[in-house]
């Protein structure tokens, strides 16, 4: 065994370990949310065994979490938001794709109207 490695090496001759690659990912997060809040997005893979490490691209950038399993979002106009992930391991580039959705709202605020009582 080499160290940092899944290679399994005896004297002079190693095997690598086989790939398991990634077949499938899955965002979950919210589907609605409103302005200058921020959301959080994970990202699924299957099988959950796959062979790390595991490369996750999320479109557009995230404002933190890229290259990672979770990314958070922070929209600051309301409309409909697409949120994307790629993986891929040592099973090749790009090997899963999924897209998520989430309905944005603006804020509202009423005004405060106090009425004097009599």
């Amino acid at each position: 065994f080499v160290a940092g490695s899944s290679d399994l090496c005896v004297g002079f001759w190693c095997e690598a370990a086989a790939c398991e690659e990634v077949v499938d990912v899955t965002i979950s997060g919210p589907e609605t949310g409103v302005v200058d809040t921020s959301y959080a997005f994970n990202a699924a893979v299957e099988p959950p065994t796959a062979t790390t490490p595991i490369v996750y691209g999320w479109s557009p950038a995230p404002d933190s979490g890229q290259s990672t399993s979770s990314a958070s979002y922070v929209w600051t106009t309301p409309g409909e938001k697409n949120v994307q992930v790629a993986v891929s391991n040592c099973g090749g580039a790009g090997t899963a794709h999924d897209t998520d959705t989430v309905t944005v709202e603006a804020r509202l605020y009423l005004p405060l109207v106090v009425r004097e009582s009599s």
